[in-house]
């Protein structure tokens, strides 16, 4: 009887903890992210694209015939129905960047199956449980629903028809978060940063995972020249 007391009281504790934890992080960050929205689906700039799934965005980058996807999404029904209403078909996407691998970024990658998958060398370790992904106080492992990725190393230039995307590391929100400057002018951002009272400002943590570098990251993206728009994630797009 002492023995099954001593359970209860234990598990009582742990129950309490975690009730605490929710109350001071948890709680406040589903606060934050009820006030954010995601870019709406249409045009954002000339051959660029947004797809909303709900509280995220996704970007498409069309250069001729290519179609190119900046993360996947969440819900791969909400994707499909945004860009197949844009007149595309995701059959004939020729690649998907990925900014980070946190899961309403990549559950969407099984729609586009003839598409190459990249992703930076250092979030590679993130789902190869090298490095892991740290959040809410646990230890993670992100999978992501496709065999098949490459990995870019920092500074990667790949060129598509007349547009070009360059990956620019922008640690902080996870251990291999990573931007994509599309033509030179469009940043394509992820989960780096939100925008509140008109500024950009890092991602709250959690879910970020450093957020001190994530705001060192913040002020890197700030600082680059010729930056005409700078697309997030779920807080849509600034303008420098």
């Amino acid at each position: 009887m002492r023995l099954i007391k001593r359970l209860l009281l234990a598990l009582a504790v742990v129950v309490l903890a975690f009730v605490v934890y929710a109350a001071i992080q948890i709680v406040p960050m589903m606060v934050k992210f009820s006030k954010l929205s995601a870019c709406e689906t249409g045009l954002v700039a000339p051959d660029l694209y947004a797809v909303r799934d709900g509280h995220v965005a996704i970007f498409v980058l069309k250069s001729g015939e290519d179609l190119i996807a900046f993360d996947a999404g969440n819900a791969p029904t909400n994707i499909e129905a945004g860009v197949r209403a844009l007149g595309f078909d995701p059959l004939k996407f020729k690649a998907v960047f990925l900014t980070h691998t946190d899961p309403d970024h990549t559950k969407g990658l099984p729609l586009f199956k003839n598409a190459a998958v990249y992703l930076s060398e250092r979030e590679g370790k993130v789902i190869s449980g090298e490095v892991g992904r740290r959040m809410f106080g646990m230890r993670m492992t992100p999978k992501l629903p496709v065999a098949k990725r490459t990995l870019l190393a920092d500074g990667m230039k790949m060129d598509f028809g007349e547009h070009s995307v360059v990956s620019v590391p922008t640690p902080g929100h996870t251990y291999g978060s990573t931007s994509y400057l599309i033509d030179g002018k469009y940043l394509v951002v992820g989960d780096l940063a939100i925008i509140e009272k008109g500024s950009l400002v890092a991602m709250p943590s959690p879910p970020t995972e450093d957020l001190a570098l994530d705001r060192a990251s913040v002020e890197k993206v700030m600082g680059m020249k010729g930056i005409a728009m700078i697309l997030t994630a779920h807080a849509g797009i600034y303008r420098p």
